[in-house]
């Protein structure tokens, strides 16, 4: 695997939608990409079956995230990266596969090629500009890029680079639906196509598309022991699924027509206050850890939660309640109003909240993560958030989040 070079601001804004999508956000931004072999190996984009042997990464939502008062959840999109090396060629998008996860010899989870509700979806040719096209004054008549850019030949720092927003439905009941009562894990895999290669004698032979973009700086305990995260990986073509290290995960988010809630970590100030998998498995046990949550919660105007909105998130250390929880305006919550973590009021993140940049709607930073006292290593807390339209009295719940204090 080859760490090709750090990542230039995105080129290109997805367009914004009205459907309800809230990621669940499971890094801290994308910080590289990742390229496999070269030349890649495997069947052209577009095959089915799959390869499940060749080249290929996934990403992982973990059941610790997926437990929800109605026992399922609604995928309505995805958003990853797309770039390609070369300076004539337009992008070509990997296959994705969307399973439940299974386990590992390693200590994580990998995807379950075998599940019989896996969808696969292929979106062909992207159709994108080449950085020729979107800058012929770069180029010359050879193909060959000439302005000056970050790295070396091919000036792979003059690729676009592309922010792709995948809707999946066209409104909640059309999307994926995925178990979500905490039994199991949900992958998205990434199927590099074949036939591609980064290293050719000329530069408009380079052809070389990758989703493959990576955050290093995850800040994960290492739980294991053995420096690896539970929480994706990569396969080159014969080699097996192999684990990201604690540090790294794929910057690809998962979206879901329910509000959501991701826990992060603030206790590194080196990084600030950004979700991430650090937030899944804090170290409190040094006293310097501190938790704060996300929460997202957008869905279109007249239909349901928007601007006239109020989060409240919470944690308790008790077990959440069966399904369907305790009814409040509507809205399920599944956590135990009597057992709270920290105390009747320090439980309660106060959060402030606005329109963020659409389609990921309004989100709930909490005012102050609460410090984890070294005391709640070996607990489990479980967060959950839940918005209220102070106009009409809606409310809607997000998933549970449990956080392993270590």
């Amino acid at each position: 695997m080859l760490l090709l070079a750090l990542l230039a601001p995105l080129a290109l804004q997805a367009p914004v939608n009205s459907r309800p999508s809230n990621p669940l956000v499971l890094h801290n931004g994308a910080d590289g990409v990742y390229m496999l072999s070269d030349p890649s190996f495997g069947p052209p984009a577009g095959t089915f079956p799959p390869d499940t042997g060749g080249e290929l990464f996934w990403k992982v939502v973990p059941r610790e995230l997926l437990r929800h008062p109605q026992g399922t959840m609604e995928v309505s999109g995805l958003r990853f990266s797309l770039t390609n090396l070369g300076s004539v060629h337009s992008p070509v998008f990997w296959d994705l596969w969307l399973a439940r996860g299974k386990a590992s010899l390693h200590p994580m989870v990998e995807p379950d090629f075998a599940d019989p509700n896996g969808v696969f979806i292929s979106l062909g040719p992207s159709g994108l500009p080449s950085i020729c096209e979107l800058q012929p004054e770069c180029c010359d008549s050879a193909g060959c890029v000439t302005c000056i850019c970050d790295g070396p030949p091919p000036y792979t720092g003059c690729s676009p680079l592309w922010s792709i927003e995948l809707a999946l439905g066209t409104g909640p009941g059309t999307g994926i639906t995925v178990i979500a009562d905490g039994s199991e894990d949900l992958t998205v895999t990434a199927f590099e196509p074949g036939g591609m290669s980064y290293s050719a004698s000329a530069c408009t032979a380079v052809d070389y598309s990758t989703m493959y973009m990576v955050s290093f700086d995850e800040q994960l305990h290492d739980w294991t022991g053995g420096y690896f995260s539970e929480y994706g990986g990569f396969q080159f073509s014969g080699s097996g699924p192999l684990p990201d290290i604690v540090e790294e995960t794929p910057a690809l988010e998962v979206k879901f027509v329910e509000p959501t809630v991701s826990p992060y970590l603030a206790g590194d100030l080196t990084y600030g206050y950004l979700p991430g998998l650090a937030g899944l498995r804090p170290l409190a046990s040094g006293g310097a850890a501190a938790l704060g949550v996300h929460s997202r919660a957008f869905q279109a105007a007249g239909g349901g939660l928007g601007a006239n909105d109020l989060a409240l998130c919470a944690a308790t250390l008790g077990p959440p309640l069966a399904p369907p929880g305790l009814s409040v305006l509507g809205a399920k919550l599944l956590l135990n109003p009597a057992d709270p973590a920290l105390g009747p009021t320090a439980a309660v993140w106060n959060g402030t909240y606005g329109y963020a940049w659409l389609p990921d709607g309004p989100v709930v930073f909490s005012g102050a993560p609460l410090p984890l006292p070294p005391a709640l290593a070996g607990t489990d807390l479980h967060c959950q958030c839940m918005w209220v339209d102070l106009l009409t009295f809606a409310a809607a719940a997000s998933n549970v989040a449990t956080v392993h204090v270590y």
